[in-house]
């Protein structure tokens, strides 16, 4: 909830007047495709976040958390489903910003019925996962993140069908897929790190890892998005 309010919410609620105002000037095409540029922005900024806490999360919820009966693995639970909630969020956050060009055209209806479908069907993938398959706290996080992709996947269905979509679309999806991929890397790196060259002050570590996470996810997106992000931009 804290994650939603203060970086996804904020986020598009900072181009949500962006929005409304380019479908004003600009009509409903141009301004979806800036809300595509829009998204690969916010995107970029949400992967570097959740880059940032895979790399140094660990040390940084030990420092907070890990007191009296809080042993640490009970800390490293609440880190790895933090991380598997924040991976989500790159979906959300264009989610959100669809949402956004829906309301501008004064259409919540569709949003409504998308979020309706949405929650009922993490409940029951919640359900399913921690009670049916066993997987515990674990499985009522991946019921939220794979809800939240169908969300995703369900708006920019309902957009096709009432907008179509426009000509960047494909530039956004890619651009999408390659910072995932880039996220993937960047904490591989920094779990390699961690396994091969073990570091046994915090602090040291700590900076180590972020720095390590940031120098590569922001390498691998430089060198992959480059070309998108000059198309986009063009």
């Amino acid at each position: 909830g804290l994650v939603n309010t203060l970086i996804i919410g904020n986020m598009s609620n900072f181009f949500y007047p962006r929005i409304i105002a380019d479908i004003e000037n600009v009509g409903r095409r141009e301004a979806q495709n800036r809300m595509w540029k829009y998204s690969i922005v916010l995107q970029t900024a949400v992967c570097a976040i959740i880059v940032l806490f895979i790399a140094g999360g660990r040390e940084l919820i030990a420092l907070l958390l890990q007191h009296g009966e809080f042993t640490e693995e009970a800390s490293s639970e609440v880190f790895s489903c933090m991380a598997l909630y924040l991976f989500s969020q790159q979906f959300n956050i264009t989610r959100d910003l669809i949402y956004r060009f829906f309301y501008a055209c004064d259409d919540t209806v569709t949003t409504m019925r998308n979020g309706i479908v949405v929650s009922g069907l993490n409940i029951v993938l919640s359900i399913v996962f921690a009670f049916v398959l066993g997987i515990g706290v674990y499985g009522i996080v991946l019921g939220t993140v794979l809800s939240g992709m169908y969300s995703l996947a369900g708006i920019v269905f309902q957009l096709k069908k009432k907008e179509t979509l426009s000509d960047l679309f494909p530039v956004a999806l890619r651009s999408s897929i390659k910072l995932c991929a880039g996220v993937i890397i960047a904490c591989l790196g920094v779990f390699m790190l961690r396994e091969f060259a073990p570091i046994a002050n915090s602090v040291v570590r700590f900076v180590i890892c972020v720095t390590s996470g940031a120098a590569l996810f922001g390498c691998f997106s430089v060198i992959a998005c480059a070309k998108d992000i000059r198309k986009a931009w063009a």
